[in-house]
């Protein structure tokens, strides 16, 4: 959790002061760096994936609950 932290605070949130994050104010970021530059694949399109298995999921059975979990089914 820490290191999660650290990411966070040094590469993604940026300053209320001067808008800029830790990495830009020491000169290893240029702009701005987004989650999908650090995790190498684009956050969005794997929760869209995400959503639309577990839509696919309870719309199959009709009760309410899913007939597959859609944790993991990121391919």
């Amino acid at each position: 959790m820490l290191e999660i932290f650290k990411v966070w605070h040094n590469w993604l949130w940026r300053s209320p002061h001067d808008g800029k994050t830790a990495a830009e104010r020491l000169g290893l970021a240029t702009g701005q760096v987004r989650e999908d530059h650090i995790l190498g694949c684009d956050v969005r399109v794997a929760v869209e994936r995400l959503w639309a298995a577990a839509a696919e999921a309870e719309s199959s059975n009709g009760d309410g609950y899913t007939a597959a979990p859609a944790i993991n089914r990121l391919s």
